[in-house]
């Protein structure tokens, strides 16, 4: 069927962004109907894709389009991302300095579907990591998107709820589930015998924490790959308009913890810095987070948290989240 279509696959270029954006609003509109309230998923912009290239780790070759008669009618994102150990040192698949090796985005017009397409996007996808020496590929898809998870398996992809690579079973995994959670915030927000902090405060972000955002964040989330944050990265991150407000957790007059809000009633990125975590700070801060919106006329809040961070799971369902999506990991080893 692709040899009859004549399906020509190449690196994408910028006057091929506008087609781009139709081509992913139109190819993920049922997903953004279905997982977007909780996931951020959302139709995408011109200047977002220009944002893809501005990673320090993007590489044109990765981000292809597939064309039927000079028609763009797919494209796929083979995005290379840093995965880290519990010591923060970063790796890659084949060498071991970058092991995060992720094809998070493969999409095909509907009209186009069934037709080889997208086997052909995804087999230059893993071309692409071949090239760069990557021993496998990483895709996410939704447990409920049974034909998605249907054409990944198709093409020997596995699910592994936490994948660890050969001789690093004892660190943190490179790649493991999501898991979205949702708290009803028409209820009670703190059930009965959950523990808070009676000397913590919370409280909103104020001019000059930017420092102090980025000082946390990179003592909680580096351990896990996330990229290290500057100062002037807090500031864009902070007003950034998705975000309607920080919440720091203080002890003693000392930030110890933060949490995004975003519009939308989703929360982000919670945590409490390593050495003042099990004294109730992070429930603390929670239940402050929850207070907030639903005095923004919230409903519910919604919170996205990967397997291996089981305390936190473990906190979520304390305080009455209850799980209602999963994002699984799916590992293609390449040979």
């Amino acid at each position: 069927m692709v040899d009859m279509l004549q399906v020509n696959i190449s690196p994408v270029s910028s006057q091929d962004y506008h087609r781009l954006v139709e081509v992913h609003n139109s190819g993920f509109a049922d997903h953004i109907r279905r997982y977007g309230r909780f996931s951020g998923m959302r139709e995408l912009s011109p200047r977002e894709i220009d944002e893809w290239r501005s990673d320090l780790l993007f590489d044109p070759s990765g981000l292809l389009k597939a064309q039927v008669e000079r028609n763009i009618v797919g494209f796929c994102y083979a995005k290379i991302e840093k995965e880290a150990n519990e010591k923060g040192e970063f790796y890659a698949a084949g060498h071991l300095e970058r092991m995060g090796d992720s094809c998070s985005l493969l999409c095909v017009t509907p009209f186009w579907r069934g037709k080889g397409i997208g086997s052909l996007l995804l087999a230059n996808a893993e071309q692409f990591f071949r090239s760069k020496g990557f021993r496998f590929v990483v895709a996410w898809v939704y447990k409920s998107d049974l034909s998605a998870r249907k054409f990944l398996q198709k093409g020997k992809y596995r699910h592994h709820r936490e994948f660890f690579v050969e001789d690093f079973l004892k660190v943190l995994p490179l790649n493991a589930d999501i898991e979205f959670w949702t708290k009803d915030l028409t209820n009670k927000l703190l059930p009965n015998g959950v523990k808070l902090s009676l000397k913590c405060s919370v409280r909103p972000s104020r001019k000059g924490d930017e420092v102090c955002f980025a000082s946390i964040h990179n003592r909680i989330w580096c351990p896990y790959g996330r990229q290290v944050l500057t100062a002037e990265d807090a500031r864009r991150r902070i007003h950034n308009q998705r975000i309607e407000q920080v919440l720091f957790a203080e002890l003693d007059g000392r930030p110890v913890g933060c949490t995004e809000v975003h519009r939308d009633g989703s929360t982000n990125l919670v945590g409490v810095i390593p050495e003042y975590r099990r004294r109730g700070i992070g429930a603390a801060l929670l239940l402050k987070t929850l207070e907030y919106l639903k005095r923004k006329g919230h409903k519910v809040s919604y919170m996205a948290t990967g397997v291996p961070l089981r305390a936190a799971l473990a906190l979520y369902e304390k305080l009455g989240y209850r799980k209602i999506e999963e994002l699984h990991c799916m590992v293609k080893e390449l040979t």
